[in-house]
């Protein structure tokens, strides 16, 4: 009988759920270049394997192994493939292809008849440089590689305004990061019900983290577009509307983690909320800012004329930058 994944890596140890996954693999092939401490693992899987948790696997076993790069090649059922996994397509070809990143912070694609669509608001130029890079062939290639199914990849520039405005990475990091704090409540339930999970008040269950990252993402800027970690924010025209001017240079709001003044925070508006104070004359302004990596709220005491003048722009799905305390 064959051994199991976690049978030929006996140094690695996996957590629970990542222990069934990987020992359900068939099939496993292993090369090696002892060299340059290269390992490469191809495995059939008949359940998909998102990426992220992929990529922290190879992580997790390299380090066991001190290897420099460990690489999971997995192989799924033709009929497991569907447009659902075009995200995490895209998701493996900024992770082997460097060209690529960058490019898909904001896409949207169509899958009809074998033929993958996916338009980027870049222009003609922008997409030239992924056929260069031969981005669409690799995409087919690990479609045919993980699938075995034959699909035409193509890239387009598109102009549709509505789509430009949509902030497309926004969403995909709201999304990841719902699914890891879903994973991580699955796994207090299986503590409480295994018993390990104590009811006494100082119990400490769930770790606390100041960033679901592995680092804080630290903006740069580059022709008057500044990103931070996924998400990119457009400076080119500022436009001031209340208080003094100011240089927009911003901290990412996960860095913050004391008070500080004059700090500079970028980002999109959630959760507005202006409500009279107790004594009417004055207006409280509650709302939240996102720069796409980490959340901060925004608190102020305005009067009423100041409340409305600020209203007019500060509203949620508004991109703005913010100085203060």
């Amino acid at each position: 009988m064959s051994k199991t994944f976690l049978q030929i890596f006996g140094k690695y140890t996996a957590s629970e759920k990542d222990a069934v996954i990987l020992n359900s693999a068939e099939n496993i092939k292993i090369q090696a270049d002892k060299e340059n401490r290269i390992l490469q693992v191809s495995a059939s899987f008949n359940e998909l394997i998102e990426k992220e948790r992929l990529y922290r696997i190879e992580k997790e076993i390299a380090k066991a192994y001190d290897l420099s790069i460990v690489k999971i090649l997995p192989h799924y059922p033709e009929e497991l493939f569907d447009s659902d996994y075009i995200p995490e397509l895209i998701r493996e070809i900024e992770n082997v292809g460097i060209v690529a990143r960058g490019f898909f912070s904001k896409y949207r694609y169509k899958l009809e008849d074998k033929t993958l669509t996916i338009e980027i608001p870049f222009s003609s130029d922008g997409v030239s440089l992924l056929y260069d890079a031969r981005t669409p062939n690799v995409m087919q290639a690990i479609l045919f590689s993980e699938f075995a199914v034959n699909v035409k990849v193509n890239i387009v520039h598109t102009n549709d305004e509505i789509f430009l405005a949509s902030n497309n990475s926004l969403e995909r990091t709201i999304e990841e990061f719902d699914k890891k704090m879903a994973e991580e409540a699955r796994a207090y339930e299986a503590r409480k019900i295994s018993g390990s999970a104590s009811n006494t008040p100082d119990a400490v269950v769930l770790p606390r983290k100041t960033s679901i990252f592995d680092s804080d993402a630290v903006p740069t800027t580059n022709n008057e577009i500044c990103q931070i970690g996924n998400v990119k924010f457009d400076l080119s025209e500022p436009e001031y509307v209340y208080g003094n001017s100011f240089i927009i240079s911003p901290t990412s709001i996960s860095a913050i983690n004391k008070p500080q003044k004059n700090i500079i925070i970028l980002g999109t508006v959630f959760d507005y909320l202006q409500e009279p104070s107790r004594s009417g004359d004055k207006i409280n302004i509650s709302f939240s800012i996102t720069d796409g990596n980490s959340s901060i709220e925004v608190k102020n005491f305005a009067s009423i004329e100041d409340a409305d003048e600020i209203s007019k722009t500060v509203k949620n799905g508004a991109v703005i930058a913010l100085k203060g305390y």
